[in-house]
């Protein structure tokens, strides 16, 4: 493997989270609080050195957690033993737009893409107590909207011990220590401890040993003025986006990498949400929604003046030797007795070689392609079809979502230039998906 490949997979293994924690005047930790939509008197309690006895007047208020399970909410004190407060029966005086976590989280997950014309929005949605023996297992976040991209928890300096957040992503897994960030709070100079994630982390809350662990949970969503066109920013200063553009200009100097030239693919690291089970998907929305490594890749590439697209890579099952690259998801057609891999030709798609294939001449008129980094299952486009063949059939077509830079060095097209004639194979007339 070339070196300069290992070492942008290397930078490309990111954190998908940031956490820290930041001092904060005690009148920033009030929060003020109802036992009931009905009632008319409002608690208060400061949450920078809560006593004993504030704290279970809070417990009271609130209400075992639930958590979702496909399209329900569930209680089950086996999966999620926790206390929840609606946002309408609190209020706080913590204000994140005062703080430098916003800027934090732009800078570690969302920095690289877009410009200031795209902005971080935070919603409160939930305050959770955490008492002794209470946990949450093993989950990820649902998304809320096509545009929310992760989650931020924010935990008060109440005294406890365990309730530590294992954050689990790319087989990597990541304990968020509150008591060590917070082991210098005092009454006096409190601090709070946060850390924001993507929505496709795993995520667990490990058991409370002591005390209360009291958190304020936000969902966090990408906004920008639908007015303005965005456009990408400077990123040469970002230091994962500037090790990236320092590597890939490397390999594409590098004349015995494709010397033929061809094209460079990258799978995508993160899920985004699509569109495809409520309609056809439109391939382009995903520029709007890069995040973290994918939005470095993309801006290295940018700032090299790579044609870089966003494509779907599909490989028609029953025939493992070809790939074919769109930039629009294929969305209820109808296949009548012939292969999707004859049919995708016969509809102009893109062909393209890999470079296990590259010597393989069965394979002809296709663009080679090196994957840089391997397509993932995190952003799939899954599109059903109808099959009239012997018998009438339902298939799935099935594509990644993934960057595709063109690599076309003088003197060469990337394209293949074998002229014989192929004869088709099994795999191709008979395999139907």
């Amino acid at each position: 493997m070339h070196p300069e490949v290992k070492k942008i997979r290397s930078i490309l293994e990111d954190v998908s989270f940031t956490s820290g924690s930041f001092k904060i005047k005690r009148e920033r930790c009030l929060l003020y609080y109802r036992r009931s939509s009905e009632d008319s008197v409002a608690r208060v309690i400061n949450l920078a050195h809560p006593t004993g006895t504030e704290l279970h007047s809070l417990a009271e208020a609130c209400i075992p957690a639930p958590f979702g399970r496909n399209s329900e909410e569930v209680l089950d004190d086996n999966y999620r033993k926790a206390l929840k407060l609606d946002t309408f029966l609190f209020a706080t005086t913590l204000d994140l737009h005062m703080t430098e976590i916003l800027d934090q989280i732009r800078v570690d997950l969302v920095e690289g893409h877009l410009s200031t014309e795209n902005r971080i929005r935070p919603e409160l949605y939930k305050l959770n107590i955490y008492g002794e023996g209470s946990f949450f297992k093993p989950h990820k976040d649902t998304p809320r909207s096509e545009n929310m991209f992760g989650s931020l928890v924010i935990v008060f300096p109440t005294s406890h011990q365990g309730g530590g957040l294992a954050l689990r992503s790319h087989g990597k897994e990541w304990i968020f220590d509150v008591s060590s960030l917070l082991a210098n709070s005092t009454a006096e100079v409190p601090r709070i401890a946060y850390a924001a994630f993507y929505s496709d982390v795993e995520h667990e809350v490990l058991p409370v040993t002591s005390g209360s662990r009291v958190t304020l949970t936000y969902n966090l969503y990408r906004e920008h003025d639908t007015h303005t066109q965005g456009t990408f920013i400077d990123t040469g200063n970002h230091i994962t986006t500037s090790e990236l553009k320092q590597s890939i200009a490397k390999l594409i100097a590098d004349p015995s990498f494709l010397p033929r030239g061809g094209k460079l693919g990258f799978g995508l690291r993160h899920q985004y949400p699509l569109k495809a089970n409520g309609g056809k998907f439109e391939v382009a929305d995903v520029l709007d929604l890069l995040k973290g490594s994918d939005a470095s890749l993309y801006g290295a590439c940018d700032s090299l003046s790579l044609p870089v697209d966003v494509r779907i890579s599909y490989m028609p099952k029953g025939d493992e030797k070809r790939r074919y690259l769109t930039d629009s998801e294929f969305y209820h057609f109808t296949l009548y007795d012939e292969s999707l891999s004859l049919w995708m030709r016969q509809e102009g798609v893109e062909s393209v070689k890999e470079q296990e294939d590259w010597h393989d001449s069965r394979i002809h008129n296709s663009t080679r392609i090196f994957w840089v980094t391997p397509r993932t299952e995190l952003s799939r486009v899954t599109t059903p079809f109808a099959y009239y063949g012997n018998e009438p059939d339902l298939g799935f077509l099935y594509g990644d979502i993934c960057l595709v830079v063109d690599l076309i060095r003088e003197g060469s097209s990337g394209e293949e230039s074998e002229e014989e004639e192929v004869a088709e194979s099994s795999s191709e007339s008979e395999g139907l998906y």
